[in-house]
């Protein structure tokens, strides 16, 4: 199960794509202001020569002010459909002759404007060139030629969509190369999430990554299956020291309570019959204040391992604190426990300890029916009735 916020995968993919998308950019910015330009510099480079060229064929007319000449050599321009509009000034700067292609007197004029005493002025909309009219080296006047961007513009028109096309279709191989390059880059780190989101699930840190990899990512992947190993080690040892007695490696009273009540449970569904048993080491007070408390724990573990061996192994064992232990026997009625009961007494009577010490114990047994806590007070109330009729005896408390 994925994250739900934005994902490695996708920052990667993404990253891939905002670079492929601001490098066409620059590139199709750049390529289309080179082609502007250039075109522009063209038609300023081609108009200057025209209007020397006219310039030479007008200063005639001018001289002689012949307007009707200078009106058919302008005239001449109507071939060229990019002038909108042609100007003629004396000297004076009285406006001699006009010629007015796609345009009118008034835009036109007002376009002249712009050129503010220039040789030449241009825009994405106009480009304007000025020269002068010669003649025997002094000038008799200027020649104004308006010309528009529209061939200009229908180039980069056509040059805007071949880098859409292009930009498409490198974006669309740069999202294949990503897609690939991310998958190859974040299995691994999704290997490390899956696992561990796994662990956290289940908290269970023997799971351990199997995968291998060729990069420096399986280092990462031993160290972090070294990590769980540890972790897991160190688990188990705080569960063992957690749940055992440290004497006599029995389960303690915390254990002892925790699997009675996952038992209880399916005890209560399946109807079975458990029984509980109570021990008390006879007397063992004395041992302690004759012999040490070294030979009263001695003594204590011998107990231990006296009883576990005349056990089974699903019957719960646990030290519930000093000379104090239960079992737990599952599925056991009260007529078998009575008679194993006596056999764990005699197996304890009959016992030499360290330093030969007898020793003897007293047993109190209950019948289980669902509630261990109900089922152990009935069972100590038994161990009392043992201790009070003499000891080294198994008493059983029956239900009425």
């Amino acid at each position: 199960m994925r994250p739900k916020n934005r994902t490695i995968k996708s920052k990667l993919l993404l990253s891939y794509l905002s670079i492929s998308i601001i490098t066409v950019t620059l590139i199709s910015i750049t390529l289309f202001g080179f082609v502007y330009f250039k075109k522009t510099d063209v038609t300023i480079d081609l108009a200057t020569k025209l209007s020397k060229i006219m310039g030479t064929n007008l200063a005639a007319s001018l001289s002689f002010d012949d307007k009707q000449s200078a009106k058919a050599i302008l005239n001449s321009l109507a071939v060229d459909k990019t002038i909108k509009a042609a100007f003629i000034y004396d000297k004076n700067g009285k406006l001699f002759s006009v010629y007015l292609g796609h345009t009118d007197l008034n835009k036109a004029s007002q376009t002249l404007r712009l050129l503010h005493n220039r040789a030449e002025y241009n825009d994405f909309d106009n480009i304007i060139v000025s020269s002068k009219i010669s003649l025997d080296h002094e000038t008799i006047g200027k020649l104004i030629l308006l010309y528009n961007t529209d061939e200009i513009k229908d180039t980069l028109k056509h040059i805007l969509l071949i880098l859409l096309i292009i930009s498409f279709v490198v974006v669309l191989i740069v999202y294949k190369i990503a897609s690939t390059l991310q998958k190859s880059l974040t299995k691994p780190i999704y290997t490390l999430v899956d696992t561990m989101q796994d662990i956290i699930k289940d908290n269970n840190y023997t799971k351990t990554i199997q995968e291998k990899s060729d990069d420096e990512f399986q280092t990462v992947f031993d160290g972090f299956n070294k990590m769980l190993h540890t972790i897991q080690k160190d688990k188990t040892a705080l569960e063992i020291l957690a749940n055992t007695d440290p004497l006599t490696g029995l389960s303690n009273r915390r254990h002892f309570y925790e699997i009675i009540e996952k038992y209880s449970a399916m005890s209560a569904r399946e109807k079975n019959i458990s029984s509980v048993l109570m021990f008390d080491i006879d007397h063992f007070k004395n041992v302690n204040d004759t012999y040490g408390h070294d030979i009263g724990d001695e003594i204590l573990k011998d107990f231990a391992k006296t009883i576990v061996n005349n056990i089974r192994k699903g019957d719960l064992f646990a030290r519930f604190g000093g000379e104090e232990f239960t079992l737990f026997l599952p599925h056991t009625n009260l007529e078998n426990t009575l008679v194993l009961a006596e056999k764990l007494r005699y197996a304890i009577e009959s016992l030499r300890s360290v330093q030969n010490i007898h020793f003897t114990v007293s047993i109190g047994v209950s019948e289980f029916f669902g509630k261990i806590d109900t089922t152990i007070k009935e069972a100590d109330t038994a161990l009392y009735r043992a201790k009070e009729s003499g000891r080294n005896r198994v008493e059983c408390h029956r239900s009425e």
